[in-house]
């Protein structure tokens, strides 16, 4: 049952994301329940074909000691500087905080964090306009974040961006494609796939839509988007999915069609997230030459884990498999940009400032943070860092 009007246009005043009508796979368990299963996993070395399921287009064999090579460096990729962007657009969805995102990881220290890690850290924020304005114009200042990323990755600094719901995901990635072109990969880490049009959504929030925007897949181009290319600004088949579990039938059927690669949570529970992480760089970079830019969805946690989210669904990944993400990526040399979205501070659980820090915390974060934005601090940090906490 949908609340609200499902035969709104594309603005920010109807219902959430479309209620899922269709998953991609059976229900994924509880984070507790994998645990659990983890010592029961006895294929991940052995020879193995990934049949094809009902979203995946997927054509490798893994084979113990084979695969695609995941960490081949890129020397002219890497950089020292950081550029922080502030976006905290929340017109494409109806939930107020999610727009202090930005200030809660800069309180959190993280650019502290950054600096120690031998990067320099530059900041901006990103104003936009009232929110009332988005059924005008559902742009509503997004080409404002494109132009932002488009400048600082042309000056070849790490494009941080941090929303904000994940409408700012089209200007992040029209902005690095106007710099990268063909050259551009895209991992999207989320629990939804964001690939309904104007015609598809149910509810009309543009922050379901921002994949399917990217890709090309809208039949004419919303009032204020002209910025963005008619035809999409990255193709199908360099964008993968990892995490999907809250999928609409509308996006199934068009997923199913493409060319785009989808790594569900189931597939992530039959092959582990690092086979999941490897496949997803080798089918959108199979010769490891592309820039790579992640746009993670907090959302792709679990709740049970990260619960400062609007838009939850049970059984996400959990706090290890999305740093492993996050690290694997900084470790192949060819992460270049990243956008943290749907971060909520206002409906994280609370922090206890007198909690002593646990081995392995960042240092430079500050202390008693709220669990939802400590863990979006450490998932930048692996990003930047691919240390993961561990040694290597």
């Amino acid at each position: 049952q949908v609340s609200g009007d499902v035969r709104a246009p594309l603005h920010a005043h109807a219902s959430r994301r479309s209620p899922p009508t269709e998953m991609l796979s059976r229900p994924p368990t509880t984070v507790e329940q994998r645990f659990r299963r983890t010592k029961h996993k006895t294929n991940a070395h052995k020879a193995v074909k990934i049949r094809k399921a009902e979203v995946r287009k997927i054509k490798f064999t893994i084979s113990k000691g084979q695969g695609p090579a995941v960490r081949k460096a890129d020397s002219s990729l890497e950089t020292s500087r950081v550029a922080f962007i502030g976006a905290g657009f929340c017109a494409g969805q109806p939930t107020d905080g999610v727009s202090h995102g930005p200030s809660a990881l800069k309180a959190a220290g993280l650019g502290k964090a950054v600096r120690a890690l031998g990067k320099a850290w530059t900041e901006q924020e990103i104003t936009f306009p009232d929110v009332d304005l988005f059924e005008v114009c559902p742009d509503a200042g997004l080409h404002r974040v494109k132009d932002a990323v488009e400048s600082a990755a042309a000056d070849r600094a790490f494009v941080l961006t941090v929303g904000g719901d994940h409408s700012i995901a089209a200007a992040t990635i029209a902005g690095m494609a106007s710099v990268h072109r063909d050259k551009l990969a895209v991992i999207w880490v989320d629990a939804h796939a964001d690939a309904n049009t104007p015609s598809t959504s149910l509810s009309g929030n543009y922050h379901g839509m921002s994949a399917a925007h990217v890709m090309g897949w809208f039949e004419e181009t919303p009032l204020g988007f002209e910025w963005l290319p008619e035809g999409g600004c990255i193709a199908e088949e360099r964008l993968a999915y990892i995490g999907l579990r809250d999928v609409d039938a509308a996006e199934a059927r068009m997923l199913r069609k493409s060319n785009v690669t989808v790594f569900s949570m189931h597939d992530v529970e039959r092959l582990g997230i690092g086979k999941v992480t490897e496949l997803a760089l080798a089918a959108v970079d199979p010769r490891c030459e592309r820039a790579v830019h992640l746009s993670l969805d907090i959302d792709a946690i679990d709740p049970l884990v990260a619960p400062a989210t609007g838009t939850k669904a049970s059984g996400g990944l959990t706090q290890r498999e999305i740093i492993y993400v996050c690290t694997e990526l900084a470790l192949s040399k060819r992460l270049i940009s990243m956008d943290l979205v749907e971060l909520n501070p206002d409906i994280d659980a609370p922090g206890d400032p007198s909690t002593p820090p646990m081995h392995g915390d960042h240092p430079a974060l500050s202390a008693g943070l709220s669990p939802t934005v400590k863990l979006a601090a450490e998932c930048v940090i692996a990003a930047l860092d691919g240390s993961g906490n561990a040694m290597r």
